[in-house]
């Protein structure tokens, strides 16, 4: 028989020096945000087209209350990454931070179209219910929950919004569903309970609470 062995070579062992970006993501993810963002700066001073250091480094400066220069660092890495849904959300919450929720909805619209990621079409339908457009939200709800069934959150989303549009009876059907795959989810006990209450089922109601 034929038998196989890998020799290690013996000699100084050497730890492997931390990469930049993974050091700053680490330090950034700590809390020392000051740190993290010169070491982004420097990335970028040797490669300005590096889309993930420039959202990164944007992450900084919404952590050190600097909304503007964050949003302009977001855009920046969509037009450098265009594909890449998790620079599009960023863009997103920092619009609705800078109480811009129009602005944050035209953006939402125009990422939405063609092939949108999950979360995206999620994030629209979440911003489309905040600004108490449900008759909208509904079936942005149900595109998001269709293209990404497993996403609980936005499922629990979806009968919530189903019990402000009065459709109670669709509401109980999608948040029992949802306990189903999420058992003892505190906001979907409360919404479901509450869609029994409507429906003059109270004594169900009781029983989930």
């Amino acid at each position: 028989s034929l038998s196989l062995s890998l020799r290690v070579p013996r000699g100084p062992r050497h730890k492997p020096r931390a990469q930049p970006d993974a050091l700053a993501h680490d330090l950034q993810r700590d809390g020392n945000v000051a740190r993290a963002r010169s070491i982004y700066e420097k990335i970028l001073r040797k490669d300005p087209g590096n889309a993930e250091a420039v959202n990164l480094l944007g992450m900084c400066f919404l952590e050190q209350d600097f909304p503007k220069r964050a949003l302009a660092l977001f855009e920046r890495a969509i037009a450098l990454a265009p594909a890449e849904a998790r620079y599009r959300i960023n863009r997103l919450d920092t619009l609705e931070r800078l109480g811009d929720p129009e602005a944050a909805m035209a953006a939402a619209n125009a990422d939405a179209q063609g092939a949108a990621d999950p979360d995206l079409l999620h994030r629209r339908a979440a911003l489309l219910r905040r600004l108490g457009r449900i008759a909208e939200a509904l079936p942005a709800y149900d595109a998001a929950v269709r293209a990404n069934p497993a996403n609980g959150e936005a499922l629990i989303e979806f009968g919530q919004t189903l019990i402000l549009a009065g459709k109670h009876e669709e509401a109980a059907k999608l948040l029992e569903f949802a306990l189903e795959a999420m058992p003892g989810h505190s906001g979907a006990i409360l919404a479901l309970a509450d869609a029994f209450n409507q429906l003059d089922r109270a004594p169900e109601a009781r029983d989930l609470l």
